[in-house]
């Protein structure tokens, strides 16, 4: 038995968590549009767990933010679009997403349109690690659900929206929001504490910490954070294979 197993014994746990996410999202602020993966797509992300993880437990785990437009809202993997979830996990997203807002990962199948999914499996791919380290790799999300907004600038979706994160909220919202993400990180990470823990942001680390889960910290390789930070692709490839490895 693997985590796979242990995951669906948490599922409906995880659920009320990702439903109570949205619900203070929206009582918040009702202009936001979410995406709650439990209620459109996570047969998806249950297959890359079966495919990985059905008789095997994770020795590393990669923790990003929440799902993205571009990437884990149109997949429910995180840290993967859809490119990367056909071509290179072997899942058609296609075949469990759910119509849905704007989910819409036949749009997106032909090639890579979030950066920080891409930079993160050329990665692997370059080092000649993506078979090795996928099967001993669990991705998560330390915040469960994506959120957006309206904007001018249209995504290879074709629908007009940017991402809105966590790290964007304030005040009492944000506390919130923070002890929804680390109710779900606690639930989510039950017996996997020895595992080789690697946090893609502020965000996630910072919740880890309050959680008291020892971890390895690396920026968050969205293009934004890497240039804001001048950090070099090539450098934050060479880190997140250092701390994996």
């Amino acid at each position: 038995m693997g985590y796979y197993n242990d995951f669906l014994s948490v599922l409906p746990k995880l659920k009320v968590i990702a439903n109570q996410a949205e619900n203070v999202v929206l009582e918040n602020d009702e202009s936001l549009e979410v995406y709650n993966p439990f209620n459109y797509g996570i047969e998806c992300y249950l297959k890359y767990l079966e495919q990985k993880f059905s008789q095997c437990w994770p020795c590393r785990i990669v923790i990003g933010l929440n799902p993205g437009l571009d990437g884990a809202v149109q997949t429910c993997v995180p840290f993967t679009d859809v490119y990367s979830c056909k071509n290179r996990l072997g899942i058609d997203p296609t075949a469990y997403m759910k119509k849905y807002k704007n989910v819409v990962p036949e749009k997106y199948i032909y090639r890579s349109a979030e950066p920080s999914a891409n930079i993160f499996y050329e990665a692997l791919e370059e080092e000649n690690y993506l078979a090795d380290f996928l099967s001993t790799m669990l991705l998560l999300n330390a915040f469960p659900i994506g959120m957006s907004k309206e904007t001018v600038i249209k995504k290879v979706g074709g629908f007009f929206a940017k991402n809105v994160t966590p790290n964007d909220f304030k005040g009492d919202f944000s506390k919130k929001m923070n002890d929804l993400s680390e109710d779900y990180l606690r639930v989510v990470l039950n017996g996997l504490y020895v595992c080789n823990i690697v946090a893609l942001g502020r965000y996630p680390s910072d919740r880890l910490k309050k959680l008291g889960i020892k971890h390895n910290y690396l920026i968050h390789p969205s293009p934004i954070a890497l240039r804001t930070q001048k950090i070099s692709r090539e450098k934050w490839k060479q880190d997140i294979i250092t701390l994996i490895r």
